[in-house]
């Protein structure tokens, strides 16, 4: 079997998602390192679809399609009027 991995990040521009390693295709059981690295002004608040937790790096293991988020918010405060 060979499994396929999709990152995104939310909201966008926020960070990024380092895969290691990255390649097109899994074997099955393959450990993939998941790092978030978020973008100035922003820290990382936790992983969604088939991850989960705030665990970074985050190992997870193939055994099916996996489609993961790294979620940020902004450090910045809202301005105040």
């Amino acid at each position: 079997f060979f499994w396929t991995l999709t990152t995104a990040v939310s909201p966008g521009g926020s960070g990024s998602v380092n895969v290691n390693p990255l390649k097109n295709n899994y074997v099955n059981t393959e450990p993939v390192i998941l790092t978030a690295v978020p973008a100035a002004n922003y820290e990382f608040t936790g992983w969604s679809g088939d991850a989960s937790g705030t665990t970074n790096p985050l190992t997870v293991v193939m055994t099916k399609n996996k489609s993961i988020t790294a979620n940020f918010q902004s450090t910045v405060p809202p301005d105040v009027y």
